[in-house]
């Protein structure tokens, strides 16, 4: 994982839901849902996405799923399909493998309560690689600092264009 910390994201709209959930945190470890306004972040919402995280217990285990509360349009417009409420291990029936690099990313921003920045590609059945990149970032429900219940995630596909010019970046493998 980057740190998002270094002002390395990939989008201006990152950079701007990364400034406004620093701004909400006032001092805590993350901010609720609560304190979370949409219409103080209306034009980034066509790139947001939101899951809720699900706790269970397997084999004596802690496990974590996620939900996908919220889907931007932009979000679905891009990859074809509005994955609002379903499992993040339901959605991998379009792109192969860029969904199993964010579902490790939720985990660790759930299980860290901290933000993350990745950058990964997917590779699409019928298009050329396409590389995306997204800031992850907390929400507690009841005001509970320690335990992070949703994460909001700010999306950035590259165009044609920004990925020529990233070329040289490194990408995090997005399979396990």
């Amino acid at each position: 994982m980057t740190d998002p910390n270094n002002h390395g994201l990939s989008s201006a709209a990152q950079r701007q839901l990364l400034e406004y959930w620093q701004k909400i945190c006032r001092e805590r470890r993350m901010p609720t849902r609560q304190d979370l306004n949409p219409l103080a972040i209306k034009e980034l919402l066509p790139g947001i996405c939101m899951y809720d995280v699900i706790r269970e217990k397997k084999l004596g285990s802690d496990y974590l799923n996620f939900k996908a509360r919220l889907v931007g349009t932009d979000i679905v417009d891009t990859i074809g399909k509005d994955f609002t409420g379903s499992l993040t291990g339901e959605t991998h029936n379009g792109p192969s493998c860029g969904l199993s690099g964010v579902e490790r990313t939720l985990a660790k921003v759930t299980r860290h309560c901290t933000t993350a920045y990745e950058t990964c590609f997917m590779d699409w059945p019928d298009k050329n690689y396409r590389r995306f990149s997204f800031i992850a970032m907390p929400l507690s429900l009841n005001g509970e600092v320690e335990q992070a219940d949703i994460i909001l995630l700010g999306v950035h596909f590259f165009g044609y264009e920004e990925e020529i010019a990233r070329s040289s970046d490194h990408l995090l493998p997005c399979q396990a």
